[in-house]
């Protein structure tokens, strides 16, 4: 049964893609291109394929249940089959060269967010391959920035049922190469992401914060506005504090280091002492 429905969603996949691009592409050279120069005809079929596909995900995204957060059971629920198809929509729409092509452009990578369902400043910048697998949960605001290779997943598996969560990246804030952000997250504005951090399910940063390079914040965790997290650490679910964290990652050599760059306050808005409290 798994397999007969696997391939019912590949066909399904496929299908939808041939017939957005192909019918679209088709439709455009044959009643807008036709008094055109050929290669004219065939820039500006492709263009308006594209756009053409951009429209109708929208219309089919806007006609699926509304995506809730929480916990749904598999097969059963509304809501999980509205996952299923805005993903079969998402991953048509991006298929393959589309994906690059389109987020390479600022224009056709707003227009196709929006498409699905993602509340997105149009200036909010992101990289070609950066992987956003629920944009109906996604918003980011303006100035903010989306690194390489970012992958932002506002839905995972736990025991037998879909939980989905929204995610906010606040105006400004940027998240640098490979940065993983789980459901359920809220960054604020002005904030550094950077490189290779992990953010786990459930966490709320304020604004102005500092993840260092491969930190990793296990779910649940709250950070206070200006806090500057040092690289590398680990910081558990409840740890009091920033220092605490270094001292439950580091040698004690290396904790006296990070505690005179964590403690470190200047004029500098991320500088702002690592101590602070994470309750």
């Amino acid at each position: 049964m798994q397999a007969v429905a696997r391939l019912l969603y590949d066909l399904l996949l496929y299908g939808l893609a041939v017939t957005l691009y192909g019918g679209g592409g088709y439709l455009a050279w044959r009643f807008v291109g036709v008094h055109l120069p050929p290669v004219v005809n065939v820039a500006v079929s492709a263009v308006l394929a594209v756009l053409g596909a951009i429209v109708a995900i929208g219309v089919l995204t806007l006609l699926l249940p509304r995506l809730k957060p929480g916990r749904h059971e598999f097969m059963k629920s509304s809501v999980f089959w509205s996952w299923v198809l805005r993903s079969l929509l998402r991953r048509a729409l991006l298929l393959g060269p589309m994906k690059p092509l389109i987020f390479t452009s600022n224009v056709l990578r707003f227009l196709a967010l929006r498409a699905l369902g993602a509340k997105v400043a149009f200036d909010a910048d992101c990289s070609s391959d950066v992987d956003i697998l629920d944009p109906a949960l996604f918003r980011a605001g303006r100035k903010s920035i989306l690194g390489a290779r970012t992958l932002i997943s506002g839905h995972y598996v736990d025991a037998g049922k879909l939980v989905l969560g929204e995610i906010a990246v606040g105006e400004g804030t940027l998240l640098a190469v490979d940065v993983l952000v789980a459901p359920d997250v809220v960054i604020g504005d002005r904030c550094r992401i950077l490189g290779r951090a992990g953010i786990g399910p459930g966490c709320r940063i304020a604004d102005r914060v500092v993840l260092g390079a491969e930190t990793t914040l296990e779910g649940g965790n709250h950070v206070l506005t200006g806090v500057s997290v040092p690289p590398g650490i680990f910081v558990r679910k409840r740890v009091a504090t920033i220092d605490e964290a270094v001292a439950a990652s580091l040698t004690d050599t290396e904790q006296r280091s990070a505690r005179g760059v964590a403690g470190a306050t200047g004029d500098d808005e991320d500088e702002v002492a690592g101590s602070r409290a994470l309750p």
